[in-house]
């Protein structure tokens, strides 16, 4: 029996993890142990190992070591974890001995379980040592530098093998700890908020809702902070986002009939999203496709924008729109810079609705194409008469 229980002293196990979310929540076994084995069938008594686990891939889960009985010779073994199971095959100094092992991993890293062969079989439990759980959080929502306005969701998870408290707070204008917190549980709040585990035993998921619609546009941050045991990492997360005040978005196109054939047609396309976003200034991106118009330069030209520097709102008639926007994007016509877009939008509803634009493209401070008076009819008494509808697609406007 020496050499049959030293051949489950140095062992490979090669991991993977049920989770979806991230090799990082991986068991590491790295380290030493001492493991008895109890003989239940085949044989008689218990038999103490040490098992080295000198190296270990948290990609692939695969790790390696050496292990022995009271001393040499040493072993080698093979294996793998899924999820807290572990499954691993012993084979000693490459002879055709063998033995299947089966167990699972505690919560606090000790391991126990079954192992044998054809004619053997054993119970061992770890004695001294320990797997180390690799605790994981991230947050999920919202996206990195994510512009927002009205519910917004805020959502994060814990990998862990238990469940620890947890900390969060949005802020304006600031990550800072104590400072400028309008939503969360901590300096002073106590905003609902879901902290629970799903299908997946270490997973501890987050999530909590607020309306914005009444903070000031800008810049904030949500920072999760799920507390640690002791001896372990706090991993204190952020995540910056923005707050915008008011919004013009959509695409779409306008056409104007020239001549009998549709490719003669006057044909602009747009689209995109521009935000104000209070004391962080203007952001967005707008793009506007000049497929035909009555000057040959600009025929099948692109301009292409995001340095917005100008957003101003209307309220609309509700006759020919509920609501009104004029802003002004700096950008390169063609790949060219120096060239700028003054758009002119009105929303009049979606769907069902005809909303209209005006596009006129500058070159430096010069107006060199205008979509009004002298190619596409003004169908507007939105803010104006210059606007044209659209024929195809929709804008929505909101401040």
């Amino acid at each position: 029996m020496k050499k049959i229980l030293g051949i489950l002293s140095g062992l490979v196990l090669i991991l993977t993890f049920a989770s979806t979310v991230s090799a990082a929540e991986n068991w590491d076994l790295t380290g030493t142990y001492t493991i008895d084995f109890v003989c239940t069938s085949g044989c008689s008594g218990t038999y103490t190992h040490q098992m080295n686990v000198t190296s270990m891939d948290l990609v692939t889960g695969v790790f390696s070591g050496t292990g022995n009985y009271y001393g040499p010779p040493t072993w080698t073994h093979t294996g793998k974890v899924n999820g807290s199971s572990v499954d691993f095959v012993v084979d000693y100094d490459s002879s055709s001995y063998y033995v299947n092992v089966i167990g699972t991993i505690a919560l606090d890293g000790s391991m126990s379980g079954t192992a044998g062969n054809a004619s053997q079989s054993f119970d061992w439990s770890t004695t001294t040592g320990a797997a180390t759980f690799n605790r994981y959080a991230k947050i999920t929502a919202p996206d990195e530098d994510e512009i927002v306005h009205g519910d917004v969701s805020f959502e994060a998870f814990l990998m862990d093998n238990d469940e620890d408290y947890v900390d969060w707070a949005v802020r304006e204008g600031t990550c800072a700890a104590g400072t400028n917190t309008v939503f969360g549980n901590v300096d002073g709040f106590h905003d609902d908020y879901d902290w629970e585990s799903g299908t997946d035993p270490y997973k501890y998921e987050f999530s909590a809702v607020a309306d914005t619609s009444g903070w000031d546009g800008g810049m904030y941050c949500f920072i999760f902070n799920p507390r640690e045991d002791s001896g372990e990492t706090g991993m204190r997360l952020t995540r910056e986002f923005y707050i915008a005040e008011g919004k013009v978005s959509g695409g779409g196109q306008i056409i104007e009939e020239v001549g009998s054939k549709p490719k003669d047609n006057h044909k602009i396309s747009f689209g995109g999203a521009v935000y104000d976003v209070g004391l962080a200034g203007y952001m967005g991106d707008w793009e506007v496709n000049f497929h035909n118009v009555g000057v040959d330069k600009y025929d099948k030209s692109k301009f292409h924008g995001t340095n917005i520097t100008d957003i101003n709102f209307f309220d609309g008639n509700n006759t020919s729109c509920y609501d009104a926007v004029n802003f002004t994007v700096f950008g390169e016509w063609n790949g060219n810079p120096g060239y700028k877009i003054i758009f002119r939008a009105g929303d009049f509803g979606s769907p069902g609705k005809v909303d209209t634009v005006r596009v006129t493209l500058y070159e430096g401070d010069n107006p060199v194409y205008d979509t009004f008076p002298s190619e596409f009819k003004p169908e507007s008494n939105c803010v104006g008469t210059a606007r044209t509808g659209l024929d195809h697609g929709n804008i929505t406007i909101w401040n």
